[in-house]
């Protein structure tokens, strides 16, 4: 593990609130991470840098050495990065946006093709990664957007909400509840679920669903993209809850039948998020009504 200033940063202010969890409050990270960050640098310098063995809050004779010198180079930072700051440089015409798969793939291409049309000056970097690495990316500065479903609150994040995405049920055209269009989940109580891995927000969907509705888990197969889902259920393997906008074609196609699950309004919220000290930047502002745009508008 290299130590940067942002451990650095963090463990100074540990050392003045004297509590984990007013530290990951001031950073906004969860407790735990303060607790690794903590250790990570134990590990790395191999010494102890907090006792353990009191209930007060003391630092041992390393961790004062620590202290000291890690304020001398957060200090000795804050001042280049600022004299860095002080110099004009130009002003970058690449927009970055990190999103979750489905979204990029699924409903921003079009509009964005629109935006780089009209707006020809300005390029556009989009990455494809899991909904962790999106914040991420946001909360290092790495990407100026970021594009989540079911958006996490964070004091230093914005979040600019975009769509209610429907879920729906999907199966086989020869299941035995192919031909209506609506159904209620009690009816699939014992059939196979073809599931996301644990941990993604597409298996947190299901599963609160199924605990919701009472319905006993039988999973065949997880996985950690929505293609193989699909692939899945057109194999005839199980059925599947996923975004409506994710099986379109298939549907169209009649490789898969969607069933409206009538037990109530069953969606994810799609949102944008960025750094609150980002949202003003004129690319961000020049871009989000396009990115609204690439939704219908149901929030």
């Amino acid at each position: 593990m290299a130590v940067l200033i942002g451990h650095l940063k963090v463990f100074l202010d540990l050392v003045e609130t004297k509590s984990f969890t007013l530290t990951a409050q001031k950073n906004g990270i969860s407790q735990a991470a303060v607790t690794n960050e903590l250790q990570s640098m134990e590990h790395h310098f191999n010494e102890r840098f907090v006792e353990r063995n009191t209930r007060v809050f003391r630092l041992t004779q390393k961790g004062k050495i620590l202290r000291d010198n890690a304020r001398k180079i957060v200090r000795t930072y804050t001042k280049f990065k600022s004299q860095f700051e002080a110099i004009p440089h130009p002003v970058s015409n690449t927009i970055h946006i990190t999103t979750i798969p489905y979204i990029g793939l699924y409903s921003l291409p079009p509009y964005l093709q629109r935006f780089q049309k009209e707006h020809p000056q300005v390029s556009t970097l989009v990455e494809y990664t899991h909904a962790d690495q999106v914040y991420e990316d946001v909360l290092n500065g790495t990407a100026d957007l970021g594009l989540v479903a079911r958006p996490l609150k964070n004091k230093r994040i914005q979040i600019i909400p975009l769509h209610k995405e429907p879920l729906v049920l999907i199966c086989h055209p020869q299941h035995r509840f192919a031909k209506q269009k609506k159904i209620k989940l009690r009816a699939f109580r014992g059939e196979t679920f073809i599931s996301f891995e644990r941990g993604l927000l597409g298996y947190k969907v299901l599963e609160e669903l199924l605990q919701r509705y009472r319905l006993r888990k039988k999973y065949v197969r997880e996985f950690n993209e929505i293609e193989p889902v699909k692939r899945a259920v057109e194999l005839g393997a199980g059925v599947a809850i996923v975004p409506e906008v994710t099986v379109q074609q298939e549907v169209a196609n009649r490789k898969l039948v969607a069933l409206t699950i009538e037990d109530g309004k069953f969606y994810q919220l799609l949102a944008a998020i960025c750094l609150k000290k980002k949202a003003g930047s004129p690319l961000v502002k020049q871009f989000i009504p396009f990115l609204k745009g690439a939704f219908r508008p149901s929030v």
